[in-house]
């Protein structure tokens, strides 16, 4: 679920979190973190109810290991989709402002490597006869 979200980048080479689309729109981040918060939230909270009830179906099982390992991924996502997602990533880039986005956008295409001059060879090339 996170890495699908995380690795995923639209054609404007930013990722689709909450500052992407409000703060280009009216330069405000507040407004951005607003905005994608109540795009997100839904979603967000969708999915991490359906990954805590099948944690909490193991938890019902019959084996001591599974029901530990099931109980403590329940806890995990509810503490990550609640505290991290819906009020601690908020939180943070409205302190950050607008340097936020810095490392966000996507990398200019490197320059295409120099041509050798006329009449010489490229290195590791054998003379033509």
């Amino acid at each position: 679920m996170v890495s699908l979200a995380w690795w995923y980048r639209p054609p404007t080479g930013r990722l689709p979190v909450f500052g992407g689309e409000g703060d280009d729109e009216t330069g405000d981040t507040n407004h951005a973190v607003a905005t994608g918060l109540q795009r997100s939230g839904r979603i967000i909270t969708s999915a991490a109810f359906l990954v805590i009830i099948v944690f909490l179906g193991f938890a019902a099982g019959q084996t001591l290991g599974i029901k530990e390992f099931g109980l403590a991924l329940a806890i995990a996502v509810a503490v990550d989709a609640t505290l991290v997602r819906c009020i601690l990533v908020p939180a943070t880039m409205t302190l950050l402002g607008p340097g936020q986005l810095v490392g966000a956008r996507t990398p200019a295409p490197p320059a295409p490597a120099p041509r050798p001059a006329r009449g010489t060879r490229p290195p590791g090339q054998p003379a033509r006869r």
